[in-house]
């Protein structure tokens, strides 16, 4: 099996390093080529959850790894086709030439498996790939990128995979691959024929959790510790489920304390929106706590709660990333 990870972030190594263990043909596609060439001498190092990085002296991974630049400029030319390409990168970078380059590398054996978070990616890669090849993946697994060639592996989780509801001609035994693969490469992983109530749930995670700890500067497991905290957090969850349930939405009775085992599953775990900030970069609000305000914006429903975390962390944003979040044109009508 030929399997193409685009993305060298924190869920990307992690996929990579416990994949490259397999007998499968597993190539990175990073970001920048300083970082590919870093992989390609170095091989990836990664350090499971408990695991002390001064005592502990991981065994390298060796795997292919290329450039998104030159992967993009093969792909007329490199006759092998993946049979899966996972995605790993940031809503943000599932940009016109991220669709370009998928459209030339997807081939009629290939599927697309998109992990990112929040809504919106998937309608704009139905416009380049056919449905019925691409899925979907939600994770709870937490990571943390060391280095361009180390990742830490800071809570276990569970994956599902499967497809939205209205793909076309949906193939279970392509799904059920995947899932083999990543239950082979050590993850716990399903399939779920109830995608979008997945979605939806991980979502209304991302938009608790997430902005709280990037306004905070907290790691996941200190929220548990905060009563305050934990009033806000509720706050968030009521306002999304409440949201949910007027769209139509199913969620789980259970969500709230699998929110709050999340935590405790992934209590070292730095949110990937406060990693964001803490390194001057855009984050994914637009896509989480952004994207539930234009669906109740679209329902004339007021979400108080997740208006004033999007504009704390919006302001955070801004002035961490010298306004870059305004000029790229991230800011949402709320």
């Amino acid at each position: 099996m030929r399997i193409d990870c685009i993305g060298g972030g924190s869920l990307g190594l992690l996929l990579s390093a416990r994949l490259a263990r397999l007998p499968v043909c597993i190539r990175l596609i990073t970001r920048t080529a300083e970082q590919a060439r870093f992989v390609s001498t170095d091989g990836l190092a990664l350090y499971e959850a408990g695991d002390n990085r001064e005592s502990t002296t991981p065994g390298r991974v060796r795997l292919d790894c290329i450039s998104f630049e030159r992967y993009l400029e093969e792909a007329d030319s490199d006759p092998l086709t993946a049979d899966w390409v996972l995605l790993t990168v940031k809503q943000k970078d599932v940009d016109d030439r991220m669709l370009q380059t998928l459209r030339l590398r997807v081939g009629s054996g290939t599927a697309v498996c998109c992990f990112q978070n929040g809504l919106g990616h998937m309608e704009r890669l139905s416009r380049v790939i056919d449905s019925a090849k691409l899925y979907t993946a939600v994770t709870t697994e937490g990571a943390r990128r060391i280095s361009k060639t180390e990742v830490r592996h800071t809570g276990l989780g569970f994956t599902w995979v499967g497809q939205e509801a209205g793909s076309a001609a949906p193939s279970p035994d392509k799904q059920e691959e995947l899932v083999r693969v990543l239950c082979l490469a050590g993850f716990s992983a399903g399939a779920s024929t109830t995608m979008d109530t997945v979605i939806w749930s991980k979502l209304v995670m991302n938009t608790v959790i997430n902005p709280v700890t990037a306004i905070l500067e907290l790691p996941n497991g200190a929220l548990l510790q905060s009563s305050d905290a934990l009033s806000l957090m509720k706050r968030l969850y009521e306002e999304a489920a409440g949201l949910a349930e007027v769209l139509g939405v199913a969620l789980d009775g259970d969500l709230w304390d699998r929110l709050l085992g999340v935590c405790r599953a992934t209590a070292e775990n730095r949110s990937s929106m406060l990693q964001d900030l803490e390194r001057g970069r855009r984050t994914e609000l637009e896509w989480l706590n952004g994207s539930l305000l234009k669906l109740a914006g679209q329902s004339n429903i007021p979400l108080p709660a997740h208006e004033t975390v999007y504009r704390l962390v919006k302001i955070k944003e801004e002035l961490r990333t010298g306004g870059e979040a305004n000029r790229a044109g991230g800011a949402t009508d709320v």
